[in-house]
């Protein structure tokens, strides 16, 4: 958790978007020496990169889930963005 991130990308061998792995599950878990189920993983959305803001926050809230992948012009994932990243847009950073 050094890194002050709680949600982490999974990609299979592919490189494919599994979907995402939550700090949290892991909490009170003891050491594992097999990788975890893939039905940890939580979904993510994908959204284009010129998705309005509000659409994102939209399609993130409707999927339950607090992260989203951002696609390029051929669907490849070029970054990832947030629901607070969408709030602090929106509202500002002081309203979250």
């Amino acid at each position: 958790v050094a890194s002050g991130f709680s949600r982490l990308p999974v990609t299979g061998p592919d490189d494919g978007l599994l979907g995402y792995f939550h700090i949290k599950d892991a909490l009170g878990v003891a050491e594992r020496t097999k990788a975890l189920p893939k039905s940890a993983l939580h979904p993510v959305i994908r959204v284009e990169i010129d998705t309005p803001l509000d659409d994102t926050l939209t399609a993130m809230r409707a999927a339950g889930t607090h992260l989203a992948a951002v696609t390029g012009g051929k669907g490849t994932v070029i970054g990832f963005v947030t629901m607070e990243d969408v709030l602090d847009e929106l509202v500002g950073a002081a309203a979250v």
